[in-house]
């Protein structure tokens, strides 16, 4: 790279303590990339705060100027990246969006049957500060907006009428492989009711190869009601909660996998397809999982059925008696995908 073409850049992206969601690993991922490619590049955190304190969020997100460094020069451009790190003032402001505040929007209608009379009118004052906001940062505060997903765009056109284009951010840099196509299947999510981890189960249940073992990694509040399932259903056995695994442990664990299952409620993106596609894994998901069917060619790189366990235990079959199947299917996923790389999404960040 020229010097004249290396930009000082930072990545900006909202936060909240003790929580490691996928923003994260993209915000990380993108500075580590950008840096790789030439240019100097730092991760900024602003703060999100939490639920129901957002509009002081949103104030502290919009007095952060980012224009110089300490010692005065210039930052030449921004990466935000999720609500409210778009308020954030700088003259280069360029949005690659994970997603807005979900429970004013996407969420909203399952959201206010949780709330009391007086929570749904006073949520419903606030949905509509949030979402004036959102629509003056998004018009007037961004010099150009993508998103992470065909599922956040359609969203950002529905709610706004904001054009966007999609740009699907690439897996962490690692030594994916495979090595084989064992006797176990895998679903790797946090452990919360939208990521219906619930599916994988009952479709274990249903599994005619007695051979097969499933492996569950992940953590989170749904772990126990899980565990639960899992002694109903009298599977104990066959069912490993592997728990949250370090980088390594994760590759190892996606490369002797037969196929991934991952089959959640409306998901923005979903890395662990990816991640299964770069370990040339298949991947079977749900027709309203959101950002996996994008990247899933029904029965091509894996299959795209309804959110019913009997329907993913057909496809869990087709996998357990026919490994030669999972290869086909894994390696096609994999060579379908490969324009999903960060030195392509780089290029287009960072274009004028």
């Amino acid at each position: 790279m020229k010097p004249e073409e290396r930009k000082k850049v930072l990545v900006v992206t909202s936060d909240v303590p003790f929580v490691r969601g996928g923003h994260r690993i993209i915000a990380e991922n993108t500075t580590d990339a950008l840096n790789r490619y030439g240019h100097q590049a730092e991760l900024h955190y602003t703060p999100q705060n939490r639920f129901g304190r957002q509009l002081s969020g949103y104030l502290a997100n919009r007095l952060t100027d980012l224009n110089y460094t300490e010692d005065g020069s210039k930052i030449d451009r921004i990466i935000t990246m999720r609500f409210p790190s778009y308020a954030v003032k700088h003259p280069k402001n360029i949005l690659w969006l994970v997603h807005r505040l979900r429970e004013y929007y996407d969420l909203w209608e399952e959201y206010k049957k949780l709330l009391s009379l007086k929570g749904r009118v006073k949520e419903t004052a606030r949905r509509f500060l949030i979402q004036r906001l959102d629509e003056f940062f998004l018009s007037r505060n961004v010099e150009r907006i993508y998103t992470i997903s065909g599922q956040v765009t359609e969203r950002l056109k529905r709610w706004g009428g904001f054009e966007s284009t999609v740009l699907y951010p690439p897996v962490t840099p690692a030594d994916w492989k495979s090595t084989g196509y064992g006797d176990y299947f895998l679903s790797v999510s946090r452990l919360m009711k939208h990521k219906r981890v619930d599916l994988f189960i009952k479709a274990a249940a249903e599994i005619k190869n007695k051979k097969m073992k499933f492996v569950i990694v992940g953590s989170g509040p749904e772990e126990e009601n899980l565990k639960k399932l899992t002694a109903s259903l009298k599977i104990t056995g066959k069912i490993e909660f592997a728990g949250h695994l370090s980088q390594d442990e994760l590759v190892n664990t996606y490369s002797g996998a037969r196929a991934l299952v991952f089959a959640p409620l409306r998901e923005e993106f979903g890395f662990v397809t990816l991640e299964a596609f770069r370990s040339e894994k298949p991947v079977i998901t749900a027709l309203d999982s959101g950002g996996p069917t994008e990247l899933i060619k029904n029965d091509r790189s894996g299959y795209i059925v309804k959110p019913d366990a009997y329907e993913i235990a057909e496809r869990m079959n087709l996998y357990a008696e026919n490994p030669e199947l999972a290869e086909k299917h894994g390696k096609t996923g994999n060579i379908e995908t490969a324009y999903i790389n960060w030195q392509n999404t780089i290029k287009e960040l960072m274009r004028d």
